[in-house]
């Protein structure tokens, strides 16, 4: 369930950072953050309901799902970054 709501989140966060991209690079900044923060939070609370509910695997579980936003994160802003310099010309 952690990680399937971590992908939907930053699916609907891709689809919220490309509308904003078409848009101001302020927009698309304050998206990409925002999608960031959203993760987050959707990781903290996974996480707190995990430990309060269970006694084993707290540590094991409690990385796993940083390293699930990690992973969604880079991949997340290297789609991002790589969308904001298309069509761009120095």
């Amino acid at each position: 369930m952690t990680v399937g709501s971590l992908m939907l989140v930053s699916l609907i966060g891709a689809l919220w950072i490309h509308r904003s991209g078409k848009r101001s690079p302020m927009q698309f900044v304050a998206a990409v953050n925002g999608m960031t923060a959203l993760k987050l939070f959707t990781a903290i609370g996974w996480i707190v309901a995990f430990l309060v509910n269970n006694e084993e695997g707290r540590y094991e579980y409690a990385f796993g799902t940083f390293g699930v936003f990690v992973v969604f994160t880079v991949v997340l802003v290297w789609g991002a970054l790589g969308q904001s310099t298309t069509g761009k010309k120095n």
